[in-house]
Formats: C-alpha cells, structure tokens, sequence
C-alpha cells in the first residue's frame, strides 16, 4: 500500500500491481461510504495476478484511511481524483470496473478519456442516482437536515449511507444521463441484482439505452442485492473481465 497526494490536497491510500506486459490495467473505483480493500476487489486483485494483468486500487477522498475528511468531499473532488490518476499514474490501455458511485464515476472516466479507456464493467452501476434519490427517497425532514445541518443520514437494508450538501449539489452538477446519448463507445458489461435496495436493477438498462457503444452487455443476477459479493455474483463480474483478456491478448 502507498500514500498519494492528489492535486485536490487530500492524500489516500492506493495499490498499484504492476505486471510485466500486461496488456491493460484494471482500474477498481468502490462505491460510496465503502473502500476498494473488500471482498470484490480482492477476487479481482486475484484474477489479475493470475492472468498477469495491471490492477490500480484506491480510496476516493474522504474514504477509508481518509473518512474524516468525507465531510470536504463531494463528486467533483472525485472525478478530479479520478482523472488525475489516469493522466498521471497509470500508463497505457485502462478498463474501468466501477461499483455503485463509482460506476458512475468510471462512466464519466471513459467518456472524459475514451483514448484510454478501452472498457468498462459496472457493478451495480449508479449514475445520477442523486437527484431521485434527494427528490423520491428522502423524507422532507431528510431535506429539511440536509439544508439546515449541511447532511443527512440514509439507509436501507444493503447499506448506510452520509448525504451531505455538497455530495448532492455536485451529484447534480455530473449527471450523465439527462441528454439523448450517452457518448461512450467502449465494451460495457453492467452487472446488477434484482433485490438491489440501493439502485433498482432496471437502472441498467436505462444505462445501456443511452449509451452510443453497440457492444453494451447486461447480466440480471435474480435475487442478488446491491453488493453483488456471492460468487455467482463474481463469476459474472470476472467473465465481463474475461471479454477483455480475449479481445486484448
């Protein structure tokens, strides 16, 4: 593990398993008020050490080693952090694997650097998840916390979740999904569950009608919820990756 300390001033945690010509790099992006040192991306890890692959893990700011400082962060830090660690860290072709917010976070990654990112896999991926969620979920008193305290607590029974204002103000700033198309033209799998109580599984194939990619491919798992962590679950998310290994050899 090493530290790194971003443009933006916050310093997180990252690993960097570089393999000898490995023919892309796997680019892991966690979700929300979550850290890429779980079980998802430990199989992963594994998958590209087996296949002799580039895998890039890290902590978006304010998460993990980095939690105190979630209050100061919001969508916009994020993708910056993002960006930044394509342009400057990590050399040569990317696929982006993204979980919940940081599907979202790797959809707007390839369509920022579409010369890099060569594909995309999405678990339980969740672009503008924001705007319905502040506008459909939370109750007024939620609102009322959000407006008069700065955040608000949320939670289902996947997850727990910390909105603050700046996290639902710069979320509306990055919508990705509100114009026709969606202009990413990369491979794109989109793994989501039907007992997900974070992200409703239709939600990917609202994803996969936007998008300008004809190779876009979505796996429905029955009766999985938000973390997609049984290995059904990660099965279907290393043979998305398995596409790439073929394609890129």
């Amino acid at each position: 593990m090493q530290k790194y300390t971003y443009n933006s001033g916050f310093t997180t945690t990252f690993e960097f398993l570089e393999q000898e010509k490995s023919p892309f790099t796997i680019l892991y992006l966690h979700g929300l008020c979550s850290d890429p040192w779980g079980k998802k991306p430990e199989v992963v890890k594994d998958y590209s050490i087996k296949n002799k692959l580039n895998f890039f893990r890290f902590e978006l700011a304010g998460h993990g080693s980095d939690a105190d400082n979630f209050p100061k962060t919001d969508m916009n830090i994020w993708k910056k952090q993002v960006l930044e660690i394509i342009d400057n860290i990590i050399k040569g072709p990317i696929v982006v694997m993204g979980s919940s917010i940081g599907g979202w976070l790797s959809l707007i990654a390839a369509k920022e650097r579409p010369e890099r990112v060569i594909g995309f896999v999405g678990i339980a991926a969740a672009p503008d998840f924001i705007r319905p969620m502040y506008e459909n979920v939370f109750t007024e008193q939620q609102r009322q916390e959000i407006q008069e305290k700065g955040y608000t607590e949320y939670g289902n029974k996947d997850f727990a979740y910390h909105f603050t204002k700046k996290l639902i103000e710069s979320g509306f700033e990055n919508e990705i999904l509100s114009s026709e198309k969606l202009e990413i033209n990369c491979p794109v799998f989109l793994v989501h569950g039907t007992q997900d109580a974070s992200i409703p599984y239709q939600h990917a194939f609202t994803i996969a009608q936007k998008l300008t990619s004809p190779h876009v491919t979505v796996k429905i798992r029955k009766g999985s919820n938000h973390r997609l962590n049984e290995d059904s679950d990660l099965f279907e998310i290393l043979s998305s990756l398995e596409y790439f290994l073929k394609q890129n050899k």
